[in-house]
């Protein structure tokens, strides 16, 4: 379950940098992935479907096997055919319901400002910009801060570090394309820490619509 998860996280940063004039965002995309605590790994396909006006995210995955995922609002239902075979909320930092706030607010914060973080130091290297995010609301339990990269306004980068000071998840957006005037990443790595996991992830899409 937790590896869908992250599936539907990259997928959904996606759809969080459309402008707030946007309503939909179709795309195909291909994920790679590899374990290298179990030495297992992944390749998924498939398409995806963003609707703002219905707060809702579809996939529909064809490789490895067909699998139809709906999202509507933090609740996941898990289809094959016309049968639901799971129901569950997506609520966590690292789940989907986050990255929605992006796609209303129109900023490069990944949703933190939303659950409460708050703006701490600011460092300027050159045309990139560092901010780090002191968290709150019980997030401060198991995480000491978040760190976004922006450049040129966009965002490169977002560093999730734990309370051993253990960075637990990286993502990096690259090969952005302006596309209907938005620009939209086409590259997304990942890397997640945990126990047992040592997880290295590659999305990339193509055939992106905006609209």
């Amino acid at each position: 379950m937790r590896r869908y998860i992250l599936v539907l996280l990259l997928v959904s940063i996606t759809t969080g940098l459309i402008s707030q004039n946007s309503e939909s965002y179709k795309s195909k995309f291909t994920i790679i992935e590899k374990n290298e605590t179990t030495l297992k790994q992944s390749i998924i396909k498939g398409f995806v479907e963003f609707n703002k006006l219905t707060n809702s995210t579809k996939m529909d995955i064809y490789f490895p096997e067909k699998q139809n995922w709906v999202i509507i609002d933090s609740i996941l239902f898990k289809y094959k055919g016309d049968s639901i075979i799971n129901q569950s909320k997506v609520n966590n930092l690292q789940e989907i319901s986050i990255f929605k706030e992006l796609l209303n607010m129109r900023t490069n914060d990944f949703g933190l400002k939303s659950l409460g973080f708050k703006e701490g130091s600011i460092t300027k290297e050159k045309n990139e910009v560092y901010i780090e995010w002191i968290p709150a609301n019980g997030y401060d339990k198991f995480i000491s801060k978040a760190t976004t990269s922006l450049k040129n306004n966009l965002l490169q980068a977002v560093v999730i570090t734990d309370v051993n000071d253990v960075d637990i998840s990286s993502i990096f957006f690259e090969d952005y394309e302006v596309i209907n005037g938005i620009p939209i990443p086409k590259l997304v790595k990942q890397h997640v820490r945990g126990e047992k996991l040592n997880l290295y992830k590659l999305i990339r899409f193509s055939d992106v619509e905006v609209h």
